[in-house]
């Protein structure tokens, strides 16, 4: 998501005979903060305390803003310029603001994210060579022609579309043609924040399984019906507008080497599969998001990253299995319920670890040194927590990819890859 510098007035929502003039700044990487030439007030006169939470502030800029979850970080007072700084969470830009104590519902979402237009194969950029009457180059037509849209319902009045969008830059000598695609959702009535934003998560998680790289979202807009401009009696609906939601995201992209797919999108039944997807998944989604958290986090210790990871092996066999008994009777031992998993996901897993039973009993271990804190957590190097890892983050991609009901081409993709290939390889040694 691209960086944001802007300068204007902001206020206090009730107060907007109060603006103070400041600017915003806002990176992927650090989020935001907001530098104030002036003090802020709150309904009043009162002063906001340091570290205190403001709820809202809004202002106005090139576009209309309104910064949501702030908290005043400094504040310098004197016979000189007066200032104060601000940190928030997020932020919405665009022709509206929400005003003070309004809730944020909102019934479509406009999404690009990396990756998409290349794993949906929804491009049509077409280039021709042009001869000279001599057989030489004497120059190239490009073209592109917008795809229609296509659609499926997720669920009761909850619509997603795939759209293709060109886009031409640049000046009199230099012309740039590219195109983008864009996943759309719509709902028959709004939701809240956190509603909406679950699916776009949840479709940039399959769109980072089914590349192995990772989605970043390149623009995040949402809308609500108030935010509609130009009415008229030929155009009674209206122009829907759209406000750009900045959030610190943390699935960031960092790598710019020539993408090759994984999983093809064809193969899990085009924008049906992505449907069922998140219908499947619906029930688990906090587990979903626990196991890319550990992917798109590229801080975290191959220790945390594979803790993090045998949890979410455990939640989703609560899921899967949820009248599953064990041995003794009663619960079933996490040894067993990872030996159900591998069953669960196949040949594929059985070919990647060869050796399922021993498998079970290191990543067991592992597991049990790191939670209860035992002394053979310092005996277990780097090396083998990292592997481990990465063999359970396979692991439950096949299982929620079996319990989605996706054909054998998926599940021979992945064995095929040469991240698989390299994994068995890897496991062979520890």
């Amino acid at each position: 998501m691209k960086d944001l510098s802007t300068k204007g007035y902001f206020w206090h929502p009730g107060l907007p005979e109060r603006r103070v003039p400041g600017w915003i700044d806002f990176t992927s990487g650090s989020g935001g903060t907001l530098h104030l030439i002036g003090h802020l007030d709150a309904p009043g006169g009162i002063s906001f305390g340091a570290g205190e939470v403001v709820p809202r502030i809004v202002g106005e800029g090139d576009n209309g803003l309104t910064l949501e979850n702030c908290y005043r970080t400094s504040r310098r007072v004197g016979s000189g310029l007066n200032e104060e700084t601000y940190r928030f969470g997020m932020m919405f830009e665009g022709a509206f603001r929400f005003e003070e104590e309004e809730e944020i519902l909102l019934d479509q979402l406009l999404v690009e994210m990396r990756h998409l237009l290349a794993w949906s194969g929804r491009h049509n950029l077409n280039e021709v060579e042009i001869r000279s009457p001599d057989n030489k180059t004497a120059g190239w037509t490009t073209s592109v022609e917008v795809l229609p849209d296509v659609s499926v319902e997720i669920e009761s009045g909850v619509r997603m579309s795939l759209r293709h969008s060109p886009r031409i830059e640049g000046g009199k000598y230099a012309r740039t043609l590219s195109q983008r695609g864009f996943m759309h959702l719509e709902l028959d009535s709004p939701q809240e924040l956190a509603t909406i934003t679950a699916y776009a998560a949840s479709i940039q998680d399959l769109v980072s399984m089914a590349t192995n790289r990772i989605a970043e979202f390149d623009s995040f807009r949402v809308s609500n019906p108030e935010f509609v401009r130009n009415k008229s009696a030929q155009n009674a609906s209206g122009i829907r507008e759209y406000l750009h939601l900045h959030v610190e995201w943390i699935a960031r992209e960092e790598s710019d080497k020539p993408l090759r797919v994984l999983v093809p999108f064809e193969d899990i039944g085009g924008l049906d599969g992505v449907a069922v997807w998140l219908r499947k998944i619906a029930p688990f989604r906090d587990l979903v998001s626990r196991v890319m958290a550990t992917r798109y986090n590229k801080t975290m210790y191959a220790d945390d990253r594979f803790f993090n990871r045998a949890a979410a092996l455990e939640g989703l066999h609560r899921h899967l299995y949820p009248r599953r008994r064990g041995a003794n009777g009663g619960k079933p031992t996490f040894a067993e319920r990872l030996q159900d998993l591998a069953t669960t996901a196949g040949d594929p897993f059985a070919h990647l670890v060869e050796d399922v039973d021993e498998w079970v009993r290191k990543v067991t271990r592992g597991r049990n040194d790191h939670a209860h804190h035992l002394r053979n957590a310092v005996q277990t190097t780097g090396a083998t927590h990292h592997f481990l890892a990465d063999s359970a983050y396979w692991l439950f991609i096949m299982c929620v990819f079996r319990e989605c009901n996706y054909g054998g081409n998926v599940f021979d993709a992945i064995e095929a890859s040469a991240e698989f290939k390299h994994l068995h390889l890897s496991l062979k040694a520890i």
